[in-house]
Formats: structure tokens, sequence, C-alpha cells
């Protein structure tokens, strides 16, 4: 019973480490200068949406990191 619980949670801590990959590869793949001239605002914009994405990635390893803390606590 205990290895399906254990088994679980790894599948679970897999699967998001997967989709964290999958969203920064798709972020680096972005380009600034696609379609021409950058406005200063566009660019601004762009880089803030940037800045916001690697934010929410980190939080989402620091709670992954605080549950399995918990997890390996219990």
């Amino acid at each position: 019973m205990n290895s399906v619980t254990i088994l679980a949670e790894e599948n679970r801590k897999l699967r998001q480490t997967s989709q964290r990959r999958q969203r920064r590869q798709q972020q680096q793949r972005q380009y600034i200068a696609s379609g021409g001239a950058l406005q200063a605002e566009q660019g601004q914009l762009l880089a803030a949406e940037a800045e916001r994405v690697a934010q929410q990635v980190e939080q989402e390893e620091r709670k992954d990191l605080v549950y399995a803390a918990i997890v390996a606590i219990i």
C-alpha cells in the first residue's frame, strides 16, 4: 500500500517537472523582433511577461519543494 502512494507521488512530480520543462522550452523559442520593428512599449510588455512567467515557474518549484518536504516528514 505504501509503495502505491510513493509511486503516485513520484508520478505527480515527474508530470509537474515535464510541464515546467515544456513551458521553458516554449519560452526560450520566443523572439522579440519577429515581425519588423519593435516599439519600446511592446518590448517592455514582452519583457514584463517573460519575467512574470519566470517568477511563476520559480513559485511552483518552491511549492513542490515544500510539499516534498512535508511528505518526507509524514
